[in-house]
């Protein structure tokens, strides 16, 4: 028994430590990027601002595709 819960512990901490490298690296700061969508003469404009993040990007592909 002595040897499964050292083994647990041991687990549990390095699943503690890559979570929290992974969550600051996803929360690092991204590139900025600018784009511009459809007719630039229409009346309506929008301002699209988000914080890219390193893995899908996925901010970026649902701003892209409502824009």
């Amino acid at each position: 028994m002595k040897g499964f819960s050292k083994t647990a512990i041991i687990i549990f901490l390095v699943v503690a430590v890559l979570w929290t490298g992974l969550t600051f690296w996803a929360q690092s700061e991204g590139p900025s990027q600018q784009w511009e969508l459809g007719n630039p003469k229409s009346s309506k404009k929008v301002l699209i601002v988000y914080d890219p993040d390193p893995f899908y990007n996925l901010d970026e592909q649902v701003y892209r595709f409502f824009g």
